[in-house]
């Protein structure tokens, strides 16, 4: 834990160690967004959540700030990995300090800012592992329902509100909204890493459901921007996901061809990725 009030994490290996920092502020700031808009659920918008919100032994708020830190823990796992050498010699390895990886935005995160595409690879990398897991997690938890209520409808829903828990930690780490970028930045822009991310959702949901359900993504994604909306938009707040919605209805094919021709091709080309490295123990096909 880093005693610092800001909104970040990061990874970093200084000699045999591997080291995830994250900022009090990230703990702090995450809790109160998300706990102080606990009443949304009361809402009509937000209708269906309701309904299942009361069949849950955790009030989805607090769900979601759990969820977003889950997340937060495994992406910076990932960079850990992506950090460890791929032979046997790990204990013996002796490294002054590698590049620490923070997890926050450049300054203004737009078109400007020089790009790099190997952090790009290497954020994407440790985003698939992060919503690998968190979608387990929310299997997981759906399993635990009564079986009366492992329905293929509030399976979508918890896997919304992962979405939209996400979703909400990306925007606070950017703090400034700018326009869709792709050969920019440090970071792929929000909105890339929604899609993609909601793209391992729905492959791990589907690989771990019961037989005969057929997981929707456009109405996952759809209630993930409602919910998401409504949590920024609350008491009066900047409406600056309907900015990104809009973005991204007409931005939805470039960042799929972003994502199937610069981001997947490259990530094949690093053998230290988690990705890879799972792929290469057959663990994940």
């Amino acid at each position: 834990m880093v005693n610092e009030a800001s909104v970040n994490a990061w990874a970093t290996k200084r000699y045999r160690y591997y080291v995830v920092g994250i900022h009090m502020g990230t703990l702090v700031k995450l809790h109160s967004f998300f706990t102080d808009r606990a009443s949304l659920f009361d809402l009509p918008i937000l209708a269906e959540f309701r309904t299942l919100n009361s069949k849950l032994d955790t009030h989805m708020a607090l769900l979601m700030y759990q969820l977003s830190m889950e997340f937060i823990y495994y992406h910076e796992l990932a960079h850990l990995i992506q950090y460890s050498p791929l032979d046997d010699d790990c204990l013996t390895e002796h490294v002054i300090e590698v590049e620490k990886t923070d997890e926050v935005y450049a300054v203004s995160a737009g078109k400007d800012d020089p790009y790099d595409l190997i952090k790009h690879v290497k954020e994407f990398d440790a985003d698939l592992h992060g919503g690998y897991f968190i979608c387990l997690h929310l299997i997981q938890y759906w399993k635990k329902l009564d079986e009366s209520d492992r329905s293929q409808a509030n399976l979508e829903l918890l896997i919304s509100l992962g979405t939209g828990a996400i979703f909400s930690y990306f925007i606070l780490l950017l703090q400034k909204y700018p326009e869709m970028y792709y050969d920019a930045s440090d970071h792929p822009h929000p909105l890339i890493r929604i899609l993609y991310i909601i793209d391992m959702f729905i492959q791990t949901a589907e690989k771990n459901q019961p037989q005969g359900m057929s997981i929707k993504p456009e109405a996952i994604l759809n209630r993930a921007f409602r919910l998401t909306e409504a949590m920024f938009t609350f008491a009066g707040g900047e409406n600056v996901v309907k900015n990104f919605a809009d973005i991204f209805m007409g931005e939805k094919e470039n960042i799929e061809l972003y994502v199937n021709n610069v981001l997947i091709p490259e990530s094949l080309k690093l053998p230290y990725l988690v990705l890879q490295r799972v792929a290469a123990n057959n663990v994940v096909k």
